[in-house]
């Protein structure tokens, strides 16, 4: 049986732990990555969210991150998102052309990254792609994508635990221009 990450993998062994010897890791590798963002500073702080935004990819986390920042924060989502979380604070930008990544951000002022996916997923191409634009990505310590943010140096893993408000205050703890890595780690990237 072939994973495509380590994530997946300690969840197929949790149900048949028998078949160690028989799981093999083969991560996914990305056709191609966007290049490193350039940030304009000076600007409110705008977080991106990549891709098909459903419930289970974090739809609700983002209305509640919506309505507890306010003004001070704003939220684009480059790609799709369940229009039964639609909140007048989030921008949706619709499909998009993986090349036009950095390109898209840049134009969107995006100068931070959030993952908000609550289901841990056997591989995060959009957390990949997050990571490449040098720009600092947010994941909850869950799946692949945890697994894939954790040993990233733009990286910031929260626990999948964190409410609304602690939440918004972790997105504004960051500098955009360099992100250094805390002190302590999360209890799933001091495992990995």
């Amino acid at each position: 049986m072939t994973v495509f990450s380590g994530s997946s993998r300690d969840l197929v062994l949790r149900v048949w732990p028998d078949l160690a010897d028989r799981v093999s890791l083969k991560p996914h590798e990305p056709p191609t990555l966007p290049r490193k963002v350039a940030i304009r500073p000076g600007r409110r702080p705008t977080v991106g969210v990549l891709g098909a935004i459903s419930r289970a990819k974090g739809a609700e986390i983002l209305r509640n991150l919506a309505a507890h920042a306010g003004d001070r924060l704003r939220i684009v989502v480059i790609g799709t998102m369940d229009p039964a979380y639609a909140h007048h604070a989030i921008r949706v930008h619709g499909p998009y052309d993986h090349a036009d990544i950095a390109d898209l951000a840049e134009h969107y002022g995006i100068d931070r990254w959030l993952i908000p996916a609550i289901w841990p997923e056997t591989f995060s191409y959009a957390t990949h792609e997050c990571i490449a634009t040098g720009l600092p990505v947010f994941a909850f310590d869950l799946g692949a994508q945890g697994e894939a943010v954790a040993p990233a140096p733009n990286g910031r893993v929260a626990d999948a635990n964190t409410g609304p408000r602690p939440f918004v205050s972790h997105l504004f703890t960051i500098k955009c221009h360099g992100v250094p890595k805390p002190k302590h780690s999360s209890k799933r990237a001091r495992n990995s």
